[in-house]
């Protein structure tokens, strides 16, 4: 009989994405979060004991945070932080690099800050002015035409 490798939550490791004041900076937008689960999954992991793993999110959470759509879609959901969290720091227990995708939104966004966690409801824009959210979730001002 095989030993079972210990849970990733149960791995000792100190995530790059923690700054000294324990805030968590998140690097990977919600959509590849949800490629990262659906990846998971595929590969046979069970969706309920997951959950619990990573800190007992609650499954109608989960299934708001799949449904959602867009670079920040889900970005306040609690599923969200927790399962960053946890393919961080799985990333890191298992030595691998961080990729092209993670190196490039720290350059766009700053090592200290990383994707929002609080969702824009709403943006009052004068008139020939729209609203334009970039693939970083940050929005700006543009003249309409």
């Amino acid at each position: 009989m095989s030993a079972q490798a210990p849970p990733v939550a149960a791995y000792a490791v100190d995530s790059d994405s923690e700054e000294e004041d324990g805030e968590l900076h998140i690097y990977d937008d919600c959509n590849e979060i949800r490629r990262k689960i659906k990846a998971m999954l595929a590969k046979g992991q069970k969706i309920t004991p997951w959950l619990r793993e990573i800190g007992g999110v609650n499954s109608n959470s989960y299934q708001q945070f799949m449904k959602a759509k867009g670079p920040t879609g889900g970005c306040q959901n609690r599923t969200y932080r927790a399962a960053y969290e946890y393919f961080e720091r799985q990333r890191i227990a298992e030595g691998k690099p961080k990729s092209k995708k993670r190196l490039d939104a720290e350059a766009a966004l700053g090592s200290s800050e990383g994707f929002s966690t609080v969702a824009v409801r709403g943006m009052w824009c004068g008139p020939g002015n729209v609203p334009v959210v970039d693939e970083y979730g940050r929005v700006s001002i543009a003249r309409e035409f």
